[in-house]
């Protein structure tokens, strides 16, 4: 990496201008407007990584009730409770859209489509 503007490498004098170091904070020449921004960075790094932790744990619940499911289908138990209560919330709104497929409920599969293509907006690999 070179030395320049938003090369990711902090000049050694003075910073001039707009020039990010490699943790993600940005001088801008200092004061309360470089702050701000650093900030709402951060702010939005945050938020990428809640949603890729989230998009992960959904993908684990839904698989779980799904397999559960085979074992299950009443979803009995405390294990069976917590994998209906938590992935419902999602599916339902899924179900009522689907035409009824006989036996089999495709809304978990619909889920998986929904959320890879989030996954793909947040860089979840």
């Amino acid at each position: 990496m070179g030395r320049g503007r938003g090369l990711g490498v902090r000049p050694a004098g003075p910073c001039p201008g707009a020039v990010t170091c490699p943790v993600g904070r940005a001088y801008l020449s200092g004061g309360p407007v470089g702050s701000f921004i650093a900030d709402i960075l951060a702010a939005v790094g945050f938020l990428f990584v809640f949603l890729r932790f989230l998009v992960m744990a959904l993908y684990v619940v839904i698989l779980g009730r799904v397999l559960y499911s085979w074992i299950n289908p009443r979803f009995e138990g405390p294990l069976g409770r917590f994998l209906f209560e938590t992935t419902e919330p999602f599916l339902a709104p899924i179900r009522r859209v689907l035409p009824k497929g006989g036996a089999l409920d495709w809304s978990p599969l619909i889920a998986f489509l929904v959320l890879g293509v989030v996954a793909g907006l947040v860089g979840v690999r």
